[in-house]
């Protein structure tokens, strides 16, 4: 029996795939190669994005919370930080009850 190379590797390709050690049993999302450029080990890859970097700054340092809430209270201080807290406060109101709106 002659094979060719190809089927050669393919089969050699099939008895390590088929060869269950606790490294190798398992598969990526089905896949018995795993793709070139993945690195599943990387390290520091924040998936939330810079907002996401910024709510951990905020939650794990009092120096940045600080810091914030400092300009925070700057900001209402100011014309425009006093029409944004206006704003949410109507915001936050109830509503006015229903049938009042014509008795004057």
């Amino acid at each position: 029996m002659k094979f060719s190379r190809e089927n050669i590797k393919q089969g050699l390709l099939n008895q390590q795939a088929s060869v269950e050690t606790p490294d190798s049993f398992a598969t990526i999302d089905g896949a018995t190669v795993p793709g070139q450029n993945m690195e599943l080990s990387s390290a520091h890859q924040r998936m939330a994005g810079k907002q996401g970097a910024r709510a951990l700054a905020m939650m794990n340092n009092p120096e940045e919370q600080a810091r914030t809430e400092g300009w925070m209270n700057m900001f209402r201080l100011s014309n425009q930080g006093a029409e944004f807290d206006q704003a949410r406060k109507m915001a936050m109101a109830p509503p006015p009850p229903p049938g009042n709106e014509g008795m004057s």
